[in-house]
């Protein structure tokens, strides 16, 4: 009888360690999609009661097995903003968490966990932005040479959230297809 409990639990837990591998190398693959050098261009809107700004985007990205770091400049004509996103990936909750740094505001906190192809983040800004310290930002990366940044936020107390930056940006020297 004790064999009849402990085959089938030793054969899930076997089979539970050996799915579990391939998942830490799948996000390793992942992040490895966002190393080297990006450009590209998206819109930001600085202020509540700003209109969107378009902008040209500069970016490198650096990963490791179970980290990522992004970071680069966003310009146009008098207008030029930084931003950094540093991630740290946990197998054993499988989330990720970090901080997301843009000029002129403090660190904001990131939470959240891969969806796909995309990293979907809870931003926790220590400070009203925007009128508010939350916002989601949806890191798209779906491996063929591009990704998105999306920033959503309620730019009102209370009001609807909007977008209130979206990038799209390409791997620098490379095609597409070779990524």
């Amino acid at each position: 009888m004790r064999m009849r409990i402990w085959a089938p639990l030793a054969a899930a837990l076997l089979t539970t360690s050996a799915l579990a591998v391939p998942a830490r190398a799948d996000e390793a693959d992942f992040l490895a999609r966002f190393e080297g050098a990006w450009s590209g261009a998206g819109s930001l809107k600085p202020t509540a009661r700003a209109l969107s700004v378009p902008l040209e985007c500069a970016a490198n990205g650096g990963t490791g097995a179970r980290s990522l770091s992004l970071g680069g400049k966003c310009s146009a004509l008098i207008l030029s903003r930084t931003l950094s996103a540093d991630l740290q990936f946990d197998p054993a909750t499988k989330r990720y968490s970090g901080v997301y740094i843009t000029e002129g505001d403090a660190p904001a906190a990131l939470n959240g966990v891969r969806a796909g192809d995309s990293l979907v983040l809870a931003v926790k800004w220590p400070k009203p932005v925007n009128g508010d310290s939350h916002a989601t930002m949806i890191i798209r990366n779906a491996g063929q040479g591009k990704f998105t940044f999306t920033v959503r936020d309620a730019v009102e107390p209370g009001g609807p959230t909007v977008t209130t930056a979206n990038f799209t940006l390409s791997k620098v020297g490379r095609t597409a297809e070779a990524n």
